[in-house]
């Protein structure tokens, strides 16, 4: 693919994890379905959509909530965490080829900004060889901001920031600040992204 037409070499860019470096929702939300069905719980396709770009510790309570069950949301995030792991090991996940030659090969300054527990953080980018690549790793599991308010503090222009991401919301918030956002489009969020955005389409169709 030819990035001219979306940044200069001179550009920062800011790319998410789950969804847009590698489709790793499908697998998430088979670690989500198993932790739960611990409480008699079954996640359906519109669960999926609700819950998409939230970290476990969002995703948990409302879980509780929207089933009405009372759960030890720190035991689920870490056996969810666990099970993703396996997951990913066994399977085999792999970035989306288009995503890992762009983060192997562009000159510019690359920063991982991931709403992602540090622990599946640091597998993924061991299993995928990628963290020399990233000139900054960050996972907001913890944080209670936003990513385009971690962006604001980063040290660069807002101008130089390009923001690769597949969730909606952040891409809107982005948008809104005048941040210059690549979408990537995705069989989860293919009809949920704003109009507007440069798109790597990675939709099976």
């Amino acid at each position: 693919m030819d990035w001219s037409s979306f940044f200069t070499e001179r550009d920062v860019l800011v790319i998410d994890l789950d969804g847009t470096i590698a489709n790793t929702e499908p697998y998430h939300f088979e670690a989500h379905a198993k932790v739960v069905a611990e409480y008699g719980i079954t996640l359906t396709p519109s669960d999926v959509q609700r819950y998409v770009g939230r970290t476990d510790e969002q995703i948990y309570p409302m879980i509780s909530e929207d089933f009405r069950v009372a759960m030890n949301v720190p035991r689920a995030i870490e056996d969810k965490v666990d099970a993703f792991l396996e997951i990913a090991k066994a399977r085999q996940i792999q970035p989306y080829p288009v995503m890992e030659r762009l983060i192997r090969t562009a000159p510019n300054t690359k920063i991982l900004l991931t709403n992602q527990r540090q622990r599946i953080v640091d597998a993924m980018l061991a299993q995928w060889d990628l963290r020399a690549s990233f000139s900054q790793v960050i996972s907001l599991q913890s944080s209670t901001r936003t990513k385009v308010e971690v962006i604001q503090v980063l040290g660069y222009p807002l101008k130089s920031i390009v923001v690769f991401e597949d969730s909606p919301r952040t891409l809107r918030d982005a948008v809104a600040h005048g941040i210059r956002c690549v979408a990537v489009r995705t069989d989860m969020n293919r009809d949920l992204l704003p109009q507007g955005v440069p798109c790597v389409d990675m939709t099976q169709g």
